[in-house]
């Protein structure tokens, strides 16, 4: 399937869900690896996935931007672990969250006050994605709630605990240790998972 199609195929699955964000998973297959041992986890995925695997998809108020296995979790593991434990952890707080892939740096603020959860994104971009920012800031908040967002995010969760595991890659640093440990605890605490993954129910 092509990269057009995938778009088309996850906007023909939201057309009939009234959302504002959700994730489509991709399927990656962890590469077999010589090297066995890293200090941090975000060095982990460059490896284990190839470039060419397929992505994940994050639906911004319908707008899909890519997620990568291999940059995109390198870049955004540490803040994403650090922005998901505390929305397992606190009932109301204040996080900013600054979300890197290929073409996009964001600026996201994260408000909730449980269950309510409020985002606002400011999207900057490489020249040849400026229209996509553009369009992106002018659809730059999301309201949502902290059970449906944890959610979402269970699915990607998983998939950065079984990649160790299916790679039998060990991290030598106690610290970075602790973040798997803790990714599992946010994965126990999180109902459901994704809309995309849950059937729908019938009026």
């Amino acid at each position: 399937m092509s990269k057009s199609e995938k778009i088309a195929a996850i906007k023909a699955k939201l057309a009939a869900r009234k959302t504002s964000f959700v994730i489509q998973a991709g399927h990656p297959q962890a590469r077999p690896v010589e090297q066995k041992r890293f200090a941090r986890l975000a060095e982990v995925f460059p490896v284990a996935f190839s470039e060419n695997t397929e992505a994940a998809w994050l639906i911004w108020n319908k707008i899909p931007v890519r997620l990568s296995y291999t940059y995109g979790l390198y870049t955004n593991v540490d803040s994403l672990i650090d922005l998901l434990e505390a929305l397992t952890t606190q009932t109301n707080g204040q996080k900013e969250w600054t979300f890197i892939s290929e073409v996009f740096i964001t600026t996201i603020q994260v408000d909730w006050q449980y269950p309510q959860l409020t985002l606002r994104a400011q999207w900057r971009a490489k020249r040849s994605h400026l229209a996509m920012a553009n369009v992106l800031n002018q659809k730059s908040q999301i309201q949502s709630t902290v059970p449906s967002f944890l959610a979402e995010w269970k699915i990607i969760a998983y998939q950065i605990i079984n990649t160790l595991k299916q790679t039998q890659i060990e991290l030598s640093d106690p610290h970075e240790q602790q973040k798997i440990l803790r990714l599992k605890k946010i994965v126990n605490a999180t109902n459901g998972q994704g809309q995309l993954y849950t059937k729908s129910q019938a009026p």
